[in-house]
């Protein structure tokens, strides 16, 4: 009868070189992620406040996006121009959720500063 990888011995050195890789992954996750994740909701709140405003004055945020050459389209809501403002091309399947983000905030009527908290709450 051929045997299956489970009655081979685990190789110790490979164990303990994955392990090793976890607990690197858990770290970086504890805290240069758990690190950029608050800047970024900062960032987040910040932008949410700037959404706040151009709801009040779109026209002035086109006029910044035409100033800072982003194509915008003329059906664009002022979530997604906010957030193509502020976070730019770079990583553009982001822009959608970001927009969300912001248009809820508002539906829930949080201020900027609450922004942060509830989008930890949530799980980002």
């Amino acid at each position: 009868m051929p045997k299956t990888n489970s009655d081979e011995p685990i190789s110790r050195d490979i164990l303990n070189k994955v392990k090793s890789l976890i607990k690197k992954r858990q770290d970086w996750e504890n805290n240069e992620r758990a690190a950029s994740r608050k800047a970024q909701y900062a960032i987040i709140g910040e932008t949410y406040e700037a959404y706040l405003e151009a709801k009040k004055d779109p026209i002035a945020y086109r006029n910044i996006a035409r100033e800072l050459h982003l194509k915008v389209s003329a059906n664009m809501d002022t979530a997604n121009l906010v957030a193509k403002i502020v976070f730019g091309m770079d990583e553009p399947y982001r822009l959608p959720g970001i927009a969300a983000v912001l248009r809820k905030a508002a539906e829930d009527k949080l201020t900027p500063a609450e922004v942060p908290a509830w989008l930890y709450a949530s799980g980002g």
